[in-house]
């Protein structure tokens, strides 16, 4: 096997696996990467258990074959080259790029990849798809340990289409107008979803969404990926979001409010009574937001704020806030009651994006 290729098209196809790739000492060859040359064209195959990638692209092939090998370290040795062409071949049981040799895996036994029938959902552009996801992916739980929310509900209709995440003390909520060919609700692995953002967020060109089953299959020009949804069953947020109970409406300038969110992280990251806790006090035309840490060094910042119904104070999760300001560009919105219900967080103007925050129980300081 030989073939030549640009070296900046090859570092970006083993970027793309070696997001998907995971050790396997149980069976090696699932830890590798499949790279097949036919005639100009060069195929590669990558799965792991919830994955399965496949991609073709052109190449200046000079003799077919096979071969199957690990990409990282790869990867890493042809970022240091610099050569604008490179010439990759299989030789004496090595992978030869530019003088150096790395160890290959008998391609025989690599599993192919099975490209499943399915229906198609959803016809839209690659970086759009991929930017509502990385909007929610955030509030999110980050851990698998609970399956049901370390993931993104997808909820798809004929007139719209809805992107939540919750790690059970925040719930983000994206609405679009977009048209779905039939409704359908996933949940989407938060490990998937970070591949894909990876795989779309450069792509302007249309992809199609399609269902096979409990999988969700993304299919564009010479590129087949398929991942396997969540089965356990997601959260009521519906019920969360139809709650109206607010009396309390505040608007602050956005820049002013993740500025003093910024600095009252810096001590409230090792708070007394809850990590990023901090005290908020909506008191007249300014909130002040107090932080003490264990080592007993104390924040106080004050930002200006329009108010409508009374002086309040409730305790919240500083960076949780400040997560979902680094996602608008306008003045932010809240909504409240009391110091022991739910908070609503809005962008101004912006009736897509809904931000729910729980409040914390912190002693004021």
């Amino acid at each position: 096997m030989k073939f030549k290729i640009k070296r900046e098209e090859f570092i970006s196809v083993l970027s793309d696996y070696t997001s998907i790739l995971k050790e396997n000492s149980i069976k090696p060859i699932l830890s590798a990467l499949f790279m097949e040359v036919k005639e100009n064209e060069l195929v590669f195959m990558g799965s792991s258990i919830e994955m399965d990638y496949r991609k073709q692209i052109q190449c200046e092939g000079m003799e077919e074959g096979a071969v199957a090998f690990k990409p990282a370290l790869v990867l890493e040795y042809i970022k240091l080259l610099e050569e604008e062409w490179l010439t990759v071949e299989k030789l004496d049981g090595f992978l030869k790029i530019a003088n150096g040799e790395f160890a290959i895996l008998e391609e025989e036994n690599y599993p192919k990849i099975v490209e499943l029938a399915s229906m198609s959902l959803l016809q839209i552009q690659g970086n759009e798809f991929a930017k509502y996801l990385e909007t929610v992916k955030f509030s999110a739980s980050q851990t698998p340990e609970n399956l049901a929310l370390n993931c993104i509900r997808v909820v798809f209709g004929k007139e719209k289409i809805n992107f939540v995440s919750t790690d059970s003390y925040r719930l983000l909520y994206l609405e679009k107008k977009i048209r779905a060919q039939f409704e359908r609700a996933i949940s989407l692995p938060l490990e998937a979803v970070n591949v894909i953002i990876k795989l779309l967020k450069e792509k302007t060109e249309v992809i199609s969404l399609e269902l096979s089953g409990e999988n969700l299959l993304l299919l564009w020009e010479g590129t087949y990926f398929s991942c396997r949804l969540t089965a356990v069953p997601y959260p009521n947020f519906q019920g969360i979001l139809n709650q109206n109970f607010f009396d309390k409406k505040m608007e602050f300038c956005l820049e002013d409010l993740k500025a003093a969110m910024k600095r009252v992280i810096t001590v409230a990251k090792t708070s007394i009574d809850a990590k990023y806790g901090g005290t908020f006090d909506f008191k007249g035309k300014q909130l002040i937001v107090k932080a003490v840490t264990t080592g007993r060094a104390k924040t106080q910042q004050k930002v200006a704020m329009m108010k409508e119904g009374d002086d309040f104070i409730a305790s919240l999760n500083c960076k949780y806030l400040s997560e979902f300001l680094d996602t608008i560009s306008k003045n932010v919105i809240i909504y409240g009651k009391n110091s022991s219900s739910m908070f609503r967080v809005m962008e101004e103007g912006n009736e897509e994006l809904i931000y729910i925050l729980m409040p914390l129980a912190l002693r004021e300081v």
